[in-house]
């Protein structure tokens, strides 16, 4: 993993970071952020504090947190990334 956060994540508590870039659609793209955290409350804390964006959903499971920004992709194709990104991050906090 990753060392970087992605910007507008809250300062203070260290967090171990990854990006994937997801193509959907004619000239969609998603950006997808994992942050792990040693606590739950750590990654529920980087949730409330990270700011909403246009584009962009914040999810929390667990010790988790994903950051999804989407530019050109269908709404289909974000809530089905979402939900996908979703059950691999219950799955992977058990």
């Amino acid at each position: 993993m990753l060392t970087t956060q992605p910007p507008g994540l809250p300062a203070g508590v260290p967090a171990q970071c990854g990006k994937a870039l997801y193509a959907g659609g004619q000239e969609g793209l998603a950006e997808v952020w994992i942050c792990g955290y040693t606590q739950e409350g750590s990654a529920f804390n980087a949730l409330q504090r990270t700011p909403a964006e246009a584009n962009t959903v914040k999810l929390q499971e667990g010790r988790r947190l994903a950051l999804v920004k989407w530019n050109g992709t269908s709404r289909e194709e974000v809530k089905a990334l979402v939900v996908a990104i979703q059950k691999a991050l219950r799955k992977s906090d058990h």
